[in-house]
């Protein structure tokens, strides 16, 4: 029995937080599955930007993960109930909507996400390939989520994090700071554990993009994963740093 189940998908798309976020969890399941070089672009909408107009995400990768396309990939992502005739009316609007700079039709995936369960979805993929002048078509549904969720242990922490599935047994490193940080009045700050620390702090941060086994000595277990997440997040305006926290 996975964590989260296609019962449990479904159950969380009637949900705003699912509107909101959806576009965040595709955006953890593929930090997670490819490798930061791997991604030339990405950008999904969530949260307040769902709102905004144009696609719902692009993606420019090498990929050989099923459920990502390799190459350029434009995305359309709803929540609704008619969830069958919403990828439909989608598909068609977006005919000749316009493409990031120097992206070709011939060249790019047309990838439509819904959490709900669709019912011979293989046909209507088919049905969509017809004539069309994408190089592909893909249609997850919950079922195809529910299928990439539970390879990826961070998108299922994520999601049972945020009440969807299992209660969680493990944390994000995200999570783990947000809890621990405010075990001490006031609470603590990266720039308290990393003050004093900046060469260390360097070496660290070398051997994570380095993928060199890591050696910390601290008062305790605790405190060393607090240091990590302060060396990550003081890149935060970084493509790596957006990488390493969807992925730990």
């Amino acid at each position: 029995m996975p964590l989260v189940s296609v019962i449990d998908i479904e159950q969380w798309a009637s949900t705003i937080e699912a509107r909101y976020n959806i576009g965040e969890l595709l955006r953890i399941l593929i930090y997670e599955g490819l490798s930061f070089t791997a991604i030339r672009e990405i950008r999904f909408l969530s949260g307040k930007t769902t709102q905004s107009t144009g696609w719902d995400g692009i993606l420019d990768c090498n990929s050989n993960i099923p459920f990502i396309p390799d190459g350029l990939s434009v995305w359309e992502i709803g929540t609704g109930e008619d969830a069958r005739e919403k990828i439909k009316s989608d598909f068609c609007k977006r005919k000749e909507a316009l493409l990031p700079s120097n992206w070709l039709y011939q060249d790019v995936t047309y990838v439509a996400v819904t959490p709900r369960r669709l019912n011979d979805l293989l046909s209507l993929e088919n049905e969509l390939k017809i004539n069309s002048h994408w190089k592909d078509v893909k249609i997850f549904d919950a079922a195809s989520l529910e299928g990439w969720i539970q390879h990826f242990p961070v998108a299922q922490t994520w999601l049972q994090e945020n009440k969807v599935g299992k209660s969680p047994t493990v944390r994000t490193l995200t999570n783990f700071w947000n809890v621990w940080c405010i075990e001490t009045r006031p609470p603590v700050s990266i720039e308290l554990l990393l003050a004093g620390r900046q060469k260390v702090a360097f070496e660290v941060l070398n051997s994570i993009k380095n993928k060199n086994n890591l050696k910390i000595k601290s008062d305790s277990p605790e405190e060393t994963v607090a240091f990590i997440y302060s060396i990550i997040k003081s890149q935060e305006n970084s493509h790596f740093s957006e990488h390493f926290f969807q992925k730990h």
